[in-house]
């Protein structure tokens, strides 16, 4: 969660040529005083950037939205990308999308030209044979969601620790009372509660309902050497779990 006093969505327009850049800030300042003032977009285009401060005449800014929290400018931003396809259309500098994860890198590659400016290009672009554009991965690494799903991200991005992670080893493969399996953080509240467990454990049946040993001790105050000497494994709605009798 961003603790910046302002969130909002922004529109840069490139005067002689009509090219457009759409996206998403937070700060503390005004937008309308930061806007082509402090800030000219997050854009990996070094040249877009430059130009900007050096040409401030030749560039129109426009504040689309201004939002209460991150979240809501975030979702305002993927909805425009969406709508105008910014990612397909060269009227725009934003080379991918925003996703509700952050940069949509579906089929496409991280790369540099001869100036050094760094690109999310198609994986199939025509300029990689030509060698016009060459792979770039340093400074980048492979990081998962919740879900599992792996992206391809600056190793400095904030998100790092929170909703992304390095590697599988914060994360756990679970299972609920119906069989349905999710890969989640191991700081899931669902996983820390007992409504989730790995699939390693075993849900117990205990006065007709199924419980975790989370919930066991929570709910009934059970004991853990209680749990385990008292369990029966057997099949009960063809999930395999222990039936607690006393």
């Amino acid at each position: 969660m961003s603790n910046k006093k302002y969130h909002y969505t922004y529109l840069i327009t490139e005067i002689s040529t009509g090219m457009k850049y759409i996206g998403v800030r937070s700060c503390n300042n005004l937008p309308e005083k930061d806007i082509g003032i402090t800030y000219f977009s997050s854009s990996s285009n070094k040249n877009f950037i430059k130009n900007q401060k050096e040409n401030k005449n030749n560039y129109k800014y426009e504040v689309l939205q201004i939002f209460e929290t991150r979240r809501e400018a975030v979702s305002n931003e993927i909805e425009l990308h969406e709508k105008y396809c910014v990612d397909n259309d060269s009227n725009f500098y934003n080379i991918v999308k925003s996703s509700n994860i952050g940069l949509d890198t579906t089929n496409k590659t991280i790369v540099k030209d001869k100036n050094n400016n760094i690109f999310l290009v198609d994986i199939n672009d025509p300029r990689l044979k030509t060698g016009e554009l060459v792979g770039q991965t340093k400074g980048f690494i492979n990081v998962y969601d919740i879900n599992g799903n792996m992206y391809f991200i600056n190793k400095t991005d904030d998100r790092i620790g929170k909703t992304l992670f390095h590697n599988r080893k914060n994360m756990i493969n679970t299972y609920d009372k119906l069989g349905n399996k999710y890969y989640i953080s191991c700081n899931d509240e669902r996983y820390k509660n007992g409504s989730l467990i790995s699939i390693k454990n075993k849900w117990y049946l205990y006065k007709n309902n199924l419980y975790s040993i989370t919930e066991l001790i929570n709910i009934f105050h059970f004991k853990k050497y209680k749990i385990y000497k008292l369990r029966i494994k057997f099949l009960y709605n063809n999930i395999e779990i222990y039936k607690i009798d006393q």
